[in-house]
């Protein structure tokens, strides 16, 4: 209880006169079209290029521990497997875009955020709740827009970085405006540090550091016609190779084994939309190659003792919006999803199947919305053909009412669902069940309350929701569809700037979330959440503090992992606007901790950064 009134206390300082203008954010992710942050009823966060370089992230991972309704959980530091929950969804409820693109998808359930850089980002857009009637499958608890098109205005950056466990990072960000409506961008970096023991085992594999090297590129061309038609296209690369413990104790003898997992990704993305009065478009191609190996350190990549994954996808949307009566929109959207798992992924050496194996998912949608200066109103319904589950039929419908510029309440209710990937359906039975033929979609229906308001200087939110999941999907002597779950929760935020030289960001999330079959919690999912945020700028100097606790989680076996709580702080220096000075520590206090049982926090991790900007 204590820390529950440490965050109130937190909030109430914050409510005092300022100066600051509260700008308003243009957001797409919402309905896949340009609209503003105000006229959507779901719960929407923006996180931009410069607070992640001014807060000096390098991983995706490190920016969703910072944002409210995200628990981030890892097997060690960065470089290792990660995993997140929204609003006490899996990873897999989750929809990861790139650039509205999905990462995402039947072949490939959950993106591992430590594997994607922040080198490459321009802004994330990041929807909490149900969105399946505009994006389909994965989109349960949320939808996560990573950015990378820049602005219409030349821009370099070139940063490197060192840190603990000898971590070093380079990048490069270079925008090129080759005139007003034309733009060329080249970013990209290199990763790497010797790590440490993720997975200590008294008398077996002391002294062991699991490291970790990361690799991206991006390529990007964007064109403005004169007609205010925007087409643009790019190259993605990422590559990320991490060690980690396969040793274990055994009646027959312990073995001590390091294992590498590598993933490499080929992304190619083609893009335009369009915002008119009267008509709006986006259309999105991606194809992408993902090939993700596990084998023992200093072996081949495939053996008897590795394992292979490889997965190409192709998918496309396009929807279309109209005016036909000013304040109306109404629209309709076509989506199209292959995934192909390739007939070499084999698991140590027992082949996944004898022949490519394809899903293919094919979306129709149709959507509706109402914004005048009091109401705001959202309908959608979808159809899904799916060639493995048939069809599925969602729907979203929201209602919102503005009251005065301090206060707008909405009610929104819908359905989502998620359905079993090529992993979960045929994972090969190398000793005994895996891969299940016979699972049927994860389902939801939910509700949410949202409470919103700001003036120039300040913003706050109050948000309710419950969510029934049924079916869920987990691994049990194999995938199997387990177990009912019931999630609620209450959300709470106020956000207060101070002139220029400092801005205060507080957030709570309290969670019920309820497996239905057993009465307990649904495992590694807090009740308790807590984050606070200031930054500011004065004389040249930019610093920010962030604190976030997370309270006990139950694991399904064993006693509960214990809550933590971890403080951030960093400090720079601008010289001449062209070189910055950093220095950041992570876990200030080395705070023992861990998210996943057995593999335990890095500890306090410092890190010095120098930036050059705009030397051309």
């Amino acid at each position: 209880m204590k820390i529950k009134y440490m965050m109130l206390g937190m909030l109430f300082p914050a409510m005092v006169s300022a100066e600051t203008l509260r700008t308003e954010d243009v957001v797409v992710t919402a309905s896949r079209i340009m609209e503003s942050e105000s006229s959507v009823l779901a719960p929407v966060e923006v996180v931009t290029r410069e607070q992640i370089e001014k807060m000096e992230l390098h991983t995706v991972k490190e920016v969703l521990e910072l944002l409210p309704g995200i628990d981030a959980i890892s097997y060690g530091g960065r470089g290792q497997s990660a995993n997140f929950y929204v609003r006490g969804g899996k990873a897999e409820h989750v929809l990861v875009l790139l650039d509205g693109n999905p990462l995402n998808s039947t072949g490939i359930a959950a993106v591992n955020p430590n594997y994607l850089p922040a080198d490459i980002i321009e802004r994330i857009e990041y929807i909490r709740g149900h969105r399946a009637t505009v994006y389909g499958a994965n989109a349960l608890s949320g939808v996560i827009n990573i950015i990378t098109r820049p602005a219409y205005k030349n821009h370099q950056e070139l940063s490197y970085s060192f840190g603990t466990h000898e971590a070093h990072d380079l990048s490069v960000n270079n925008a090129v405006a080759l005139s007003d409506s034309d733009v060329i961008k080249v970013a990209g970096g290199v990763s790497s540090a010797e790590g440490y023991n993720v997975h200590p085992l008294p008398g077996l594999n002391e002294g062991d550091r699991h490291g970790y090297k990361n690799k991206n590129l991006e390529l990007l061309y964007a064109h403005t016609t004169g007609a205010g038609i925007e087409i643009s296209g790019s190259y993605n690369y990422i590559f990320n190779r991490g060690d980690y413990d396969n040793s274990y104790y055994s009646d027959w003898g312990n073995v001590h084994e390091t294992d590498r997992n590598q993933v490499e990704r080929n992304i190619f993305n083609v893009g335009s939309n369009y915002t008119g009065e009267l008509y709006r478009y986006d259309l999105g191609l991606m194809f992408s190659k993902s090939n993700d190996y596990n084998y023992p350190k200093g072996q081949a990549l495939y053996g008897l003792s590795s394992s292979v994954f490889k997965v190409q996808a192709f998918n496309g949307h396009f929807v279309n919006y109209w005016n036909p009566l000013g304040d109306l929109l109404t629209g309709f959207g076509l989506d199209y999803d292959n995934n192909v798992l390739d007939r070499d992924s084999n698991t140590y050496g027992t082949k996944f199947g004898n022949r490519d194996i394809s899903l293919v998912n094919r979306g129709y949608s149709l959507l509706a919305k109402y914004n005048d200066e009091m109401f705001l109103g959202e309908a959608s319904v979808r159809l899904d053909d799916n060639s493995r589950f048939g069809t599925k039929t969602t729907f979203d419908a929201g209602l919102g009412v503005k009251i005065i510029p301090l206060l707008a309440i909405s009610v929104r209710g819908g359905t989502a669902f998620r359905a079993p990937t090529l992993s979960e359906l045929y994972y090969p039975a190398t000793f005994g069940p895996a891969g299940n033929i016979n699972l049927k979609p994860e389902k939801s229906s939910s509700v949410e309350f949202n409470i919103k308001g700001g003036a120039e200087n300040f913003g706050y939110y109050l948000n309710g929701y419950l969510n029934n999941v049924r079916d869920m999907i987990a691994w049990v002597n194999g995938y199997e569809n387990v177990s009912k779950a019931r999630i609620r929760g209450l959300e709470a935020g106020l956000e207060y700037s101070f002139a220029k030289w400092l801005s205060v960001k507080a957030m709570a999330d309290l969670m019920d979330p309820e497996d239905r079959e057993t009465g307990k919690d649904i495992a590694y999912r807090s009740r308790q959440t807590y984050k606070a945020l200031i930054n500011g700028e004065a004389c040249n100097f930019d610093y920010f503090g962030n604190y976030r606790f997370v309270s006990h989680r139950n694991v399904g076996y064993g006693p509960r992992l214990p809550g933590y709580g971890t403080v951030s702080i960093g400090v720079g220096y601008t010289w001449n606007d062209r070189v910055r000075f950093g220095v950041k520590a992570d876990n200030l206090f080395d705070r023992k901790y861990e998210t996943q049982r057995g593999y335990p926090s890095e500890g306090a991790v410092v890190s010095g950064t120098i930036t050059l900007k705009n030397f051309f």
